[in-house]
């Protein structure tokens, strides 16, 4: 059977099923090698087209003084990072570890295509913000189209703020898109996962791939471009979907949504289930999906 693995969260320590005792010296069997050979493609797949002119490092051991922002001397904040960031040199590498914040990060909105990755995933990529104020802050004010990517990192929020707040009302033309993909967003009580700020000008698209959200994902949904699509993401937090009168589109796939939840959207909106749950464990029903959508297409059985 072929191994998998999950660069460095299962990083092979030279134990199997066959060799449980470290003290057992012998050249290693087949399943040894298949072990081994999944470690070098998932760190291959982790660090696939992170050059260094175009990438770079941050770390919670990072030095401040002497930091250049490379591989071996990351600088020790993410704001640092995301301060260097160039029209040539976007690309924000996070090395595994907990990063508590001292203030909300701005990314920055002059730059289209910024992505912040997590080596390693979100198992292993923390970000701790326990204070009063959101944890990552988006606001682009372009008159050109922006792209955001943020992957494998979790984010920590006990403050009754948002881990990933969006205000794009400063956008004159075009549109943002913004790719989630293994984000988890852990909110208390009070906090909400994703929240938007979004204006009538521009057309807002949302990618959620393998995403976690234990807060709401607060969305204003008011142009008619405006989509959103889940993918295999806990939404237990619940969604709501601003009542625009818009023909714009939510799409859920193989998700778990809250049970119940209130997607307060107009008439206009199409909201779409495939293959989805409720997060009491029962195939997401109509009442799940409440809101009075054109369209609630539920697929399962």
């Amino acid at each position: 059977m072929k191994k998998t693995a999950s660069f460095p969260a299962s990083v092979w320590d030279g134990l199997t099923n066959f060799r449980t005792n470290r003290r057992v010296v012998r050249a290693p069997d087949y399943e040894d090698w298949d072990e081994m050979l999944a470690e070098v493609l998932a760190i291959e797949t982790s660090l696939v087209g992170l050059a260094a002119d175009t990438t770079i490092w941050v770390a919670p051991w990072g030095v401040a003084a002497t930091a250049t922002g490379s591989m071996t001397n990351p600088y020790a904040t993410i704001a640092a990072a995301l301060a260097a960031t160039t029209a040539t040199k976007k690309t924000v590498c996070l090395h595994p570890g907990t990063y508590t914040l001292a203030a909300a990060v701005a990314i920055p909105g002059t730059l289209s295509g910024i992505k912040i990755i997590g080596i390693g995933g979100s198992e292993v990529t923390k970000v701790d913000q326990a204070a009063d104020f959101d944890a990552f802050t988006y606001t682009p004010a372009q008159a050109a189209l922006r792209e955001l990517t943020i992957q494998g990192i979790e984010v920590l929020q006990y403050a009754g703020k948002a881990g990933l707040a969006i205000d794009d009302t400063g956008q004159t033309v075009a549109g943002i898109t913004i790719n989630l993909n293994d984000v988890k967003l852990t909110m208390d009580a009070t906090g909400d996962s994703l929240d938007t700020v979004h204006a009538v000008a521009v057309a807002l698209i949302l990618n959620m791939n393998d995403c976690v959200c234990t807060g709401l994902v607060d969305l204003d949904i008011i142009n008619a471009g405006d989509r959103l699509f889940a993918k295999r993401c806990e939404l237990t937090g619940g969604v709501t979907l601003s009542a625009g009168a818009v023909a714009a589109e939510s799409t859920f796939e193989y998700c778990i949504l809250k049970n119940g939840t209130s997607m307060t959207s107009a008439a206009a909106q199409t909201i779409r289930a495939i293959f989805c749950m409720a997060d009491d464990y029962a195939l997401a029903a109509t009442g799940d999906l409440s809101g009075g959508t054109a369209t609630e297409v539920i697929v399962g059985s």
